[in-house]
């Protein structure tokens, strides 16, 4: 009967431990272990110290009892009383059967749940370590650092637990590492600036000086100078003929054709053209005696004119010379219009006329054409009246060859125009077609006798 009461009991006890869930059970080693309040059986039917604990055999207990965060012991699961606390440097969570140490950068005092990083300043370069060590003057550390940094170049660190390094002002500088105070910190030359933190200073550009120590950057050259060089302390005004706006790192030449005699000109406005009829083929000319008078056979008529116009004047020569031909031509045909119109009458062989006597020179008429008084003893017989022209001393515009040429110009007096050409002619400011002499005023003629 007991037998099979322990049989049974010992059944139950391992359904029981079955279906128990894992996080609430633990393993006993001994009456000790179980020695507590709530511990219990699985059933409820007999002292889990008794049962499985008392008679030296290993059993699973049932219970709420574990290490909090913080502690732990070698079972995980056991009495209060047996659990350790973590020392400093190591952490633990709820039932871990051993603290762990902190890693390297980090700190921990007595019974924590989890490890801090170092702040800023301080550092602990081992594992384990329950409290973290202070950087000293000349060196910073960012948080959960493992070591301290020397301070860079261009900055300084006077205290001890320092997360950053003072910089150097702007227009100084330090090549010094690990520097202890701001002694080390130096003035920029002239010529050369810099920024704050720089570790060694910077030369000014082209174009830009420094005329002091301890700059903080550099000063444009002002228009009408320039600097060509680096680490220049001053800038030099441009010479005449040549001008810079702001920044210049050279002055530019004024172009061909122009000149400039004003120093430290500041815009190509300041470059003066060349005349008409000069030029000049020169860059950054300084005077206007650079512009030189256009040679013979060439044309001049722009302002800043590089060189003289050959091609223009050729040009023009061959206008003129073909102009001069067409107006030979002109001037021969009216002179023949001329002898038409003023042609002398011709004396008759003897015999022939209108019965007069024999030897007498004279012309056919008509009955309707007047006759000329016979000509002085041995002279020539007078022009007879032609047609077409009623005055003796009529001719045809030298322009148009077709209208009457009543209109002379002044002061060459040449009567060779009709009106229209002659007001033409003033207009223009052509010069006489018959002697190319200038012309300054146009006249009109009136014969004598003329109705007016």
């Amino acid at each position: 009967m007991a037998l099979t009461l322990r049989n049974t009991a010992l059944h139950t006890a391992i359904f029981v431990i079955l279906s128990v869930p894992s996080d609430s059970l633990w393993t006993c080693t001994s009456d000790a272990d179980c020695d507590y309040a709530g511990c219990s059986d699985v059933d409820g039917s007999y002292g889990c110290r008794l049962f499985l604990c008392g008679h030296g055999g290993t059993g699973v207990c049932q219970g709420p009892p574990s290490c909090p965060a913080g502690q732990s012991s070698p079972n995980g699961r056991v009495k209060p009383e047996s659990c350790s606390t973590c020392t400093g440097g190591k952490y633990s969570l709820a039932n871990w059967q051993s603290c762990e140490p902190c890693s390297a950068g980090e700190y921990s005092q007595a019974g924590a749940s989890q490890c801090s990083g170092c702040p800023a300043g301080t550092f602990s370069g081992s594992t384990a370590a329950s409290t973290c060590a202070v950087c000293g003057p000349g060196s910073y550390s960012p948080s959960s650092a493992t070591a301290c940094l020397p301070c860079e170049p261009g900055s300084f660190a006077e205290e001890s637990n320092t997360a950053s390094c003072t910089k150097c002002a702007g227009g100084k500088y330090s090549p010094v590492s690990g520097a202890l105070n701001s002694t080390v910190c130096r003035e920029c030359a002239i010529g050369m600036y810099s920024i704050p933190g720089s570790a060694s200073c910077s030369a000014c550009e082209a174009g830009t000086h420094s005329p002091v120590e301890g700059s903080t950057g550099c000063l444009a050259c002002d228009p009408g100078t320039y600097s060509s060089e680096e680490q220049s302390t001053s800038c030099t005004a441009c010479s005449p003929g040549t001008y810079a706006d702001a920044r210049r790192t050279a002055c530019i030449a004024c172009d061909a054709g122009t000149f400039s005699s004003e120093a430290g000109a500041e815009s190509v406005e300041t470059c003066v053209r060349c005349s008409k009829g000069t030029y000049s083929d020169v860059k950054g000319a300084d005077s206007q005696d650079a512009c030189i008078a256009c040679p013979a056979a060439s044309l001049c008529l722009y302002e800043g004119q590089t060189s003289p116009d050959f091609s223009g004047f050729t040009a023009i020569a061959v206008i003129a010379t073909t102009t001069g031909i067409a107006l030979i031509f002109l001037i021969a045909f009216a002179y023949w219009k001329y002898l038409r119109r003023h042609k002398p009458a011709v004396p008759s062989p003897p015999g022939v006329g209108g019965g007069g006597d024999p030897g007498i020179s004279g012309t056919r008429q008509s009955s309707n054409t007047p006759t000329a008084p016979p000509p002085p003893s041995g002279g020539p017989a007078p022009p007879t009246a032609s047609p077409e022209s009623p005055h003796s001393d009529s001719q045809t515009c030298v322009v148009c060859m077709e209208k009457e040429a009543t209109w002379a110009a002044t002061p060459c007096g040449h009567r060779a125009y009709c009106e229209e050409h002659a007001r033409q002619l003033k207009q223009s400011g052509q010069p006489c077609h018959v002697c190319r002499a200038s012309v300054r005023e146009v006249i009109q003629i009136f014969n004598a006798g003329a109705a007016l």
